[in-house]
């Protein structure tokens, strides 16, 4: 949980911070758009792999080489230009797809069944989120630098710093109780008919979300500077005030999905969150 706060931490301020950077470098919003899809590549491709290599070499080792790379890639990405940037998102994406496949099955190695681990795992993810945004906000003020986009810089280098601190307490975790492999297991198959067609349908379903719910969360901040005028304080406040509301939304999640069903409550969830998109429409063009 200290690696979960630490990483997460470090990921929103860079989240808040990167593009504002980029925009401070004079680069547009279409290249900070490529910039998103090669992460997103890194992501895709960085999953499978990892399952793999947790096989090969246990899952405190997996979790390590995941934290690591993606501290080192979010460092270079900081002070890449040119094609190098497109290399170390891809990387930091291939990275961060690590932390993704090995959290849950850590705090199940180490909590098993007991769901309050789960809960104080997403709440602190979520709390990181909104601290994140108010550092993100105050950061670059703190930290010398001889142009807003050098002090982002510096703001960009101290996030990778805090991811590079949880591979420093991961280093403490011990998986008592399991094999080398510490219990994850790869199953591929069989396929029907029925569950190839439904499976086609689904990741459809979730490339499309993906596709534009993903496109959103990097631009937020550019459009409240550019279009809003907004300052970086707020824009951090902006997006601790997100991220709180995250948190108080996934709180009727489960009785939600009692009263509905898990399909019909994500069909909910996910018609509600494309509407609320609406709201920014009339605010400026």
């Amino acid at each position: 949980l200290g690696a979960l706060l630490l990483l997460s931490l470090g990921m929103h301020i860079y989240i808040v911070l990167f593009n504002l950077y980029l925009a401070d470098l004079g680069l547009r919003e279409d290249v900070m758009g490529r910039l998103v899809s090669a992460m997103t590549l890194g992501i895709a491709a960085g999953t499978l792999p990892t399952a793999l290599v947790t096989r090969w070499v246990g899952l405190r080792l997996a979790i390590l080489l995941s934290v690591c790379g993606l501290a080192l890639s979010l460092a270079l990405r900081a002070v890449a230009a040119g094609p190098a940037l497109y290399a170390t998102s891809f990387l930091a994406g291939f990275f961060l797809s690590g932390w993704f496949v090995t959290n849950a099955p850590a705090i199940a190695a180490l909590a098993g069944q007991n769901a309050a681990a789960y809960s104080v795992n997403n709440a602190l993810a979520i709390g990181a989120g909104a601290g994140g945004g108010i550092l993100a906000g105050l950061l670059p003020g703190w930290l010398p630098g001889g142009s807003p986009a050098a002090a982002k810089q510096a703001a960009l280098l101290v996030a990778a710093g805090l991811v590079a601190l949880a591979a420093v307490v991961v280093l403490r975790v011990r998986f008592p109780g399991h094999p080398p492999a510490d219990g994850l297991t790869l199953r591929f198959g069989p396929f029907t008919p029925g569950s190839v067609r439904f499976l086609a349908r689904f990741l459809l379903a979730v490339a499309v979300w993906y596709a534009f719910a993903d496109g959103l969360v990097p631009f937020f901040n550019v459009y409240l500077r550019n279009r809003m005028g907004a300052s970086l304080e707020a824009i951090g406040g902006i997006f601790a005030a997100s991220q709180l509301a995250q948190g108080v939304a996934v709180l009727p999640m489960a009785p939600l999905i009692a009263r509905l069903g898990l399909v019909r409550a994500v069909v909910v969830t996910q018609l509600l969150s494309a509407g609320s998109l609406f709201a920014l429409w009339p605010v400026q063009t």
